[in-house]
């Protein structure tokens, strides 16, 4: 779909992605643990508001409405504070979680995360490159990434460890060049509006050519 083309863009309200998708206030639950964590430690931004913070979790739950149908087990490349991947799994228990996230004391606030709502995921304190060979490959049903830059080096060895039908979803828009070798792999755009028309938003959605 082309950004150009606005009136067939979905506009989409965090209110009601929140009020769909958070059923029994888990997420508003680990957003209140941001915002604590975040007097000690920054989690994110000290700048971000409560509201901000219901933004980004409707942002990461946004494929969903998209049609996208997160399940089975994931990995997340820079977890940071729990984007997308936390959300995702609060969202829907069942979802196995990877989370790799190399700032130790975000990566400690992620396990405390874990083990608070009892969720299926472990967490390695590394770089993609130093884990990704120790995990198994082709065995991940999705590949989630929103704030950590694409780059070929990230790609690549990602996408090996997704199963031949997986999918790899980039929170952010890409250069449709060779620069990431992305003519090697299949890659789908889906954009939306959150809470206005003000500002396009974008999900990347990759896989494997088969």
């Amino acid at each position: 779909m082309s950004i150009n083309d606005t009136d067939q863009i979905p506009v989409f309200s965090s209110r009601d992605i929140l009020a769909k998708y958070d059923v029994d206030s888990k997420i508003f639950s680990y957003l209140n643990q941001i915002l604590l964590f975040n007097q000690k430690v920054n989690i994110v931004s000290r700048e971000t508001s409560r509201s901000g913070l219901n933004k980004i979790a409707a942002e990461c739950l946004a494929p969903l409405e998209l049609g996208i149908d997160i399940k089975g087990k994931i990995f997340d490349i820079g977890s940071g504070g729990g984007f997308p991947s936390i959300v995702l799994m609060l969202a829907r228990p069942a979802i196995e979680g990877v989370l790799i996230e190399r700032t130790g004391k975000k990566a400690k606030f992620l396990e405390t995360i874990v083990n608070k709502f009892d969720l299926k995921a472990t967490i390695h304190n590394k770089d993609l490159g130093e884990i990704a060979p120790h995990l198994d490959q082709n065995s991940f049903d999705f590949g989630l990434m929103k704030y950590v830059k694409m780059e070929k080096k990230v790609l690549r060895p990602a996408l090996q460890l997704l199963k031949p039908n997986g999918k790899y979803l980039y929170y952010s828009r890409m250069i449709t060049d060779d620069k990431y070798g992305i003519n090697h792999f299949r890659v789908a755009e889906r954009c939306y509006y959150l809470d206005d028309t003000e500002q396009v938003r974008t999900v990347n959605i990759i896989s494997k050519l088969i």
